[in-house]
């Protein structure tokens, strides 16, 4: 028998993704650590966290910078919610 751990919310056209998100607020103000926060969205993906909570302004841009690398080759698996300052 097959455990769902992760809560999962159906949109209007029918796909189904996490009801929670991995934010990337802080994530990528260092670029020294930038392999270990793409590795983080990374695994975060594999363990089934398909939606990355994102903003032009996370970490001045540096974060959103992270999830393109670690969506590179999977964004077909992935939910990129964003949000813009007005």
């Amino acid at each position: 028998m097959e455990v769902a751990l992760i809560c999962k919310i159906r949109a209007r056209r029918g796909a189904e993704m996490p009801a929670l998100g991995l934010s990337t607020w802080t994530m990528g103000e260092e670029n020294s650590r930038r392999e270990q926060v793409v590795a983080a969205l990374r695994l975060g993906i594999d363990l089934g966290m398909t939606q990355l909570n994102n903003a032009g302004m996370d970490a001045d841009g540096g974060a959103e910078e992270a999830v393109i690398e670690a969506v590179r080759g999977r964004l077909d698996e992935v939910f990129i919610v964003t949000k813009v300052l007005r």
